[in-house]
């Protein structure tokens, strides 16, 4: 991908509408150092929206981050972080499914214990991805995908580049990473890493 994620949806699931969601999840997302958060940031920015002071900015690497703002905790992230707080997320599971499928990156977001919504993003696959990918397996290389996405968003994006379901690593860690690389080589591959 183009590593320049776009603000693409947002689902509200209470009283809180659209626009204070989005300035809530982008309040809360401001001290993120992810690619995906700041995406959300400078959504909220083009919309003109001022952000609300954040406290207690914590990020679970692989899961998502818990803020408070204004008095609510805020938790911004995927279903992991979602079960491990107690969050009933049903009511989300087929908006998550539906724009993971589009090969966005959904969020769930709760405030306060309850799920609030789901905000997604997504990235551009550069142009020259599928070519390179292309040529690779010409060569007779296996290219895999390694990526901390749900298993449908990779789907997604695999399938426009042309990288078989069977070689694709998704919901890995950020610390596991190296763990999968290490996994192939033991496997008796050569691998060389892009990230």
């Amino acid at each position: 991908t183009k590593g320049e994620p776009e603000l693409k949806d947002i689902i509200n699931y209470g009283e809180i509408d659209e626009a204070e969601l989005l300035k809530i999840v982008a309040s809360a997302e401001r001290f993120s150092e992810h690619p995906l958060g700041q995406a959300i940031v400078d959504g909220a920015m083009e919309r003109g929206l001022e952000l609300y002071e954040a406290e207690h900015f914590e990020a679970i690497p692989g899961h998502g981050i818990e803020v408070d703002i204004g008095g609510r905790q805020v938790l911004v992230g995927n279903d992991k972080l979602m079960l491990s707080h107690n969050i009933d997320i049903s009511k989300g599971q087929d908006d998550m499914e539906r724009l993971a499928n589009l090969g966005e990156t959904p969020m769930y977001v709760s405030i306060d214990r309850t799920l609030a919504g789901i905000i997604a993003v997504a990235d551009v696959i550069k142009p020259s991805s599928k070519k390179a990918i292309d040529v690779l397996h010409g060569e007779g290389i296996k290219v895999m995908m390694l990526t901390g996405d749900n298993r449908a968003t990779a789907r997604a994006i695999a399938g426009q580049v042309g990288i078989a379901e069977e070689d694709i690593l998704a919901e890995v860690l950020p610390q596991d990473k190296a763990n999968n690389v290490k996994m192939l080589q033991d496997k008796g591959y050569k691998v060389a890493m892009v990230g």
